[in-house]
């Protein structure tokens, strides 16, 4: 499910994948950049630390277009939630910022995650309700 406003977007899912594995793949850079590269719209982790909790650095793909994010591990708590910022350093989201926090909890049917993002640009909100993505791999 997914649940935009002009200044948030809240995405609910759950797997079916022990919560260890699902937190796991939000912080592991391998996993992270198999799990978000969908189609031609590959990403590339150049930073993420979980253990000093320090930054993060990531660049977008579409076609010839790059586009480069940085960021700040503002909470890890294994396995139970991070809190991040993200923040475009290329034009059009030059000086962007958006503050994401990810939960993870056990229910009967394997690991809920709540993704909320603040700061979000509305057109991305709709560009995501859009979209016929499916990032279910984990």
């Amino acid at each position: 499910m997914i649940e935009t406003s002009e200044i948030s977007l809240t995405i609910r899912r759950t797997f079916d994948a022990p919560r260890e594995r699902v937190f796991r793949a939000f912080v592991d850079p391998d996993d992270l950049e198999a799990w978000q590269s969908i189609g031609d719209l590959p990403i590339e982790i150049h930073t993420i630390d979980a253990e000093s909790g320090v930054s993060l650095s990531v660049s977008h793909f579409s076609g010839d277009d790059r586009f480069d994010f940085e960021g700040e591990l503002l909470e890890v708590v294994g396995n139970e939630r991070l809190t991040y910022t993200l923040r475009g350093v290329d034009e059009p989201y030059d000086g962007v910022e958006s503050h994401i926090s990810v939960e993870f909890r056990n229910v009967d049917e394997g690991t809920e995650i709540v993704v909320t993002q603040e700061q979000v640009n509305p057109e991305m909100g709709s560009d995501l309700k859009a979209s016929d993505t499916d990032r279910t791999r984990t």
